[in-house]
């Protein structure tokens, strides 16, 4: 006994943990004709005024004639927070936020612990992020494969649209990586960054 009662216990005790350090992003632009275009994804709270997330979760200023990039902690319908820069990292598909503000005072939640580079395969994984016109969710699988290049890594958790640039934890509860997948439908393999 234990296996999945265990994974359970740790899917549950991240989510508590780390669910209000856990971002909403969204960017609305308008596009040279007009049309209004909206995106976004998920992220990581890091320090109090930093968000990590993935570079194509967060549309190209230039490509708009006016573009907005907010950020919302613990639920997609906190109060936003607006972003008032975008630094990238493209050939590893991350993306550093700067936030308006603080957002140190995230109802007491715990800093994420530093990553730990963990070269063991099949390692359970936890997967927390907004999936399309949902609120938080968490998802479970196994790292399948860590050989790919670029540092990264391949789980069998299957992540939804929005789910990118999530967290991704370790059953300990310490941050992992940047998740994401450029794919547009739910998938049962997606690829994920170390940051």
């Amino acid at each position: 006994m234990g296996g999945p009662a265990l994974a359970d216990r740790a899917a549950v005790q991240i989510a508590a943990r780390y669910n209000v350090r856990t971002v909403h992003v969204q960017y609305v632009g308008v596009m040279y004709n007009d049309k209004q275009e909206v995106g976004g994804g998920s992220g990581l709270l890091i320090g109090d005024s930093l968000v990590l997330t993935n570079s194509h979760v967060i549309g190209r200023e230039e490509n708009y004639k006016s573009f907005d990039v907010n950020a919302r902690l613990g639920s997609r319908n906190a109060n936003p927070i607006k972003v008032t820069a975008v630094h990238r990292d493209d050939a590893r598909d991350l993306a550093l936020l700067e936030l308006s503000q603080s957002a140190g005072n995230s109802r007491g939640a715990s800093r994420c612990p530093m990553p730990v580079i963990n070269d063991n395969q099949q390692a359970p994984i936890y997967l927390l992020g907004y999936p399309l016109d949902l609120d938080l969710s968490i998802s479970s699988g196994l790292i399948s494969s860590q050989t790919s290049p670029n540092g990264r890594r391949q789980t069998d958790t299957i992540m939804n649209v929005g789910n990118s640039g999530g967290p991704a934890f370790n059953e300990f509860g310490v941050a992992a990586s940047s998740s994401g997948t450029r794919r547009r439908f739910p998938v049962s393999t997606s690829s994920f960054q170390r940051p």
